[in-house]
């Protein structure tokens, strides 16, 4: 059970059109997410495409990434689902069903009325034809569609809102990645709904948006995926949503743009003989609000951070890095980095600081400071990494640890390399099974702590392999979504020895799982 993450091509398509949610398999089975239900909620139907499996396994780099994104997006198409924001059908095409066959006659049945919304989102390779046109690559050598061709035809739809979003990746990056913060979005807790209403119900035309401009990559990473994506729907939408697309774009525009600067040098000079100096995320078209005017394509600038303090809670000196590189610069300079030694239990105020990182595993690890104003350093075993404490000095992270044994019995669908139908019953047995066979043994779920008190899930199975050797895979286990959760791998023991794993390889056997 092995998986793979790399780079991709996204491209996310919103229009107005109720959508039905299926699995890998070649034929999509129709069903709407569970969620509030009533007569007067629109529909949002979502076609949804993860290329993961082409037929040229050299293209299959991208395997790890696309299944972040999956995660990503199912999750929040979730949270508009059951806040009652919108009614959400979909469609999932992936695995083998990735196909521009299947993704022609998915479309092409798609029925909408005025009032729908449509959302269509693809991720996998892309490219640029004589620097001009924006290819997108289905499963099959041959299978490549043009980016304004599919724009067209969704505008042709009777949907009153439409939305294309492209994040085409193409190359991993050799440099950093802005984390995430380990905390719980408030977007489950109904906080922004009034936002998600504004931005999906009260909206129309067509919003088409490209994770960069002509000529340049779309960068990602196996922990976040792509860029874009991330810092569009993770960081933004779940988090901290804007009332307008403008402000929403541009938000996920300039940390993109941010994230370029901060590769290696030796990496941006050979882009720079191939004439890519940027990425630069673009807005072919915006919505306007129901009986307004298009919102303009002002330039929104973040915020800058007055009087934020961390507070050392890892247990152990930490030594951090401020970053004080202006945002829009075009370049990232190593020497702007503020360097600041933080004994266990110690608390320090900076101002004017909207990222902070470490240095570990060989490279720089930067968090963007735009949650709150009050931090914490915890560690885990990768190392040291970034949390932020909410209103009432709680800490967020807690939501990770309220996994229960009860929530993870039934039937899911398991995904890493391959796809599984897996089963954990009430007496701590599972199965896996998919076309090649079958798997069974025990499985577990506990709360663990750490040095630094932090607490984590941690869920293992264990089963004897043919040879009659007791194999055990350990993973922290992380609640993604309504019925979803993402395991990142933690620990391998044969006959109850652990045998190390490098690095690298760590992330092959990460996973998640989700109900059919």
């Amino acid at each position: 059970m092995k998986s793979v993450f790399s780079t991709f091509v996204y491209t996310i398509l919103l229009f107005a059109t109720p959508v039905a949610s299926c699995s890998s398999s070649a034929t999509p089975e129709s069903k709407s997410t569970s969620g509030t239900e009533t007569n007067t909620l629109p529909t949002m139907k979502a076609l949804i495409v993860f290329v993961d499996d082409y037929v040229n396994e050299e293209d299959n780099a991208i395997a790890e990434s696309v299944k972040k994104d999956f995660a990503t997006v199912n999750r929040f198409l979730e949270v508009l689902n059951t806040r009652g924001i919108v009614k959400v059908e979909k469609i999932v095409l992936k695995g083998a069903s990735a196909t521009l066959a299947k993704f022609n006659e998915t479309l092409n049945a798609m029925t909408t009325k005025p009032e729908d919304i449509v959302f269509i989102y693809f991720s996998g390779h892309g490219g640029m034809e004589e620097g001009k046109r924006t290819l997108l690559y289905f499963r099959g050598d041959e299978d490549v569609l043009y980016r304004d061709v599919l724009e067209g035809k969704i505008s042709k739809m009777s949907a009153g809102f439409k939305m294309l979003i492209t994040d085409a990746c193409s190359n991993p990056v050799d440099g950093v990645m802005a984390r995430s913060m380990r905390s719980m979005n408030t977007a489950k807790t109904g906080n922004f709904d009034e936002v998600y209403r504004t931005l999906f119900t009260k909206q129309t035309g067509f919003l088409s948006l490209s994770a960069s401009s002509p000529n340049e990559y779309a960068w990602s990473d196996n922990e976040a995926g792509g860029y874009f994506t991330n810092y569009l729907i993770n960081e933004k939408l779940l988090k901290n949503p804007s009332e307008t697309w403008t402000e929403n774009f541009e938000n996920a525009k300039l940390k993109t743009q941010d994230e370029f600067r901060k590769i290696t040098d030796r990496e941006r000079k050979k882009l720079e003989q191939d004439g890519i100096k940027s990425q630069t995320p673009i807005a072919y078209s915006l919505p306007k609000a129901k009986g307004g005017n298009p919102p303009k394509t002002d330039e929104v600038t973040p915020d800058s951070k007055m009087n934020i303090v961390i507070s050392n809670n890892s247990g152990k000196n930490a030594t951090i890095y401020i970053d004080n590189n202006n945002p829009e610069s075009e370049d990232w300079d190593e020497t702007k980095l503020t360097k600041k030694v933080l004994k266990p239990a110690e608390k320090a105020t900076f101002s004017t600081v909207t990222s902070v990182g470490f240095f570990q595993n060989d490279d720089y690890e930067f968090y963007d400071l735009d949650e709150s104003t009050e931090f914490e350093i915890l560690s885990d075993a990768t190392g040291f990494y970034i949390g932020f404490v909410d209103a009432d000095d709680e800490n967020i992270e807690d939501d990770y640890n309220t996994i229960s044994a009860n929530e993870l019995i039934g039937t899911w669908i398991w995904e890493d390399a391959e796809e599984y139908t897996a089963v954990f019953s009430k007496n701590f047995k599972y199965t896996l099974t998919n076309a090649d066979g079958s798997e069974s043994g025990t499985w577990a779920v506990s709360e663990e702590k750490e040095e630094g008190g932090y607490s984590y899930n941690l869920f293992s199975i264990s089963y004897k392999d043919d040879k009659g050797i007791n194999i055990k895979y350990e993973y922290k286990i992380f609640y993604t979504g309504k019925y979803e959760y993402q395991l990142m791998f933690f620990a391998y023991y044969e006959n109850d020895v652990q045998i190390e794993i490098d690095e690298p390889e760590k992330q092959e056997y990460d996973a998640i799982f989700y109900k059919k």
